[in-house]
């Protein structure tokens, strides 16, 4: 190897590695509650704002829009009682606003729904 085949390797590995801090890149994930109502209906609380769904279809996917903006993963939130309908609806608005990540939480049964955790 030459004189500088040294160098441009360290280099090489020093720009993989600090790639997305110099690029200015940052892993910034957006949480979204979700919540079933009335047989058809589901309430979404995102950013502050509530919307409820089918209603405000438009206004939350358009919040979804400029929010992917600012980050690109969303953590999709409900409880055991949403309907995965309203799950789904939400995970599927997420996608067509082109957020890279989509994850689902779910929290675990409460003890007043006389459901002992399984821990």
């Amino acid at each position: 190897m030459g004189k500088l085949a040294g160098p441009i390797i360290v280099m090489a590995f020093s720009m993989l590695a600090l790639g997305p801090a110099i690029a200015g890149t940052k892993e910034r994930t957006l949480t979204i509650s979700v919540w079933g109502l009335e047989p058809d209906r589901c309430r979404v609380k995102f950013e502050g704002a509530e919307y409820i769904i089918p209603d405000a279809d438009d206004e939350l996917r358009s919040a979804l829009i400029a929010s992917r903006k600012r980050a690109n993963g969303l953590h999709v939130i409900s409880d055991m009682t949403t309907p995965w309908r309203c799950v789904g609806a939400v995970m599927t608005y997420g996608g067509r606003a082109k957020f890279k990540k989509i994850g689902f939480i779910a929290e675990p049964p409460s003890h007043e729904w006389g459901v002992e955790p399984l821990w």
